[in-house]
């Protein structure tokens, strides 16, 4: 697939005060494999996707990277819907931002 990784955001920029929480962008040079590195993400159970802003964001995917299995906390790995998207309770154990 040969994504191109970059560290985006505020902890990207030395010197600015950021919040301890880093934002990764995953590109692809060909669109054909879009999906497939999002499949490869999702399969992964530290990352939970929210499915919910593809329609927001057409090119882009979002991923939250957590420090431990979303089963285990008690986390689903997908979120659909805007309902119920526990943000402030996945807030403490998420290391990353992931932007596809």
């Amino acid at each position: 697939l040969y994504p191109v990784i970059e560290h985006i955001g505020s902890t990207a920029v030395e010197g600015l005060a950021a919040k301890p929480i880093v934002d990764i962008q995953v590109g692809v040079e060909n669109e054909g494999v879009f999906e497939q590195v999002v499949e490869r993400f999702a399969a992964r159970d530290t990352y939970v996707y929210y499915k919910v802003f593809n329609e927001a964001m057409p090119g882009r995917r979002l991923f939250v990277k957590l420090n431990a299995p979303a089963a285990e906390l008690g986390f689903p790995t997908v979120f659909e819907h805007l309902d119920g998207i526990p943000h402030e309770a996945i807030h403490p154990f998420r290391l990353a931002h992931v932007h596809v």
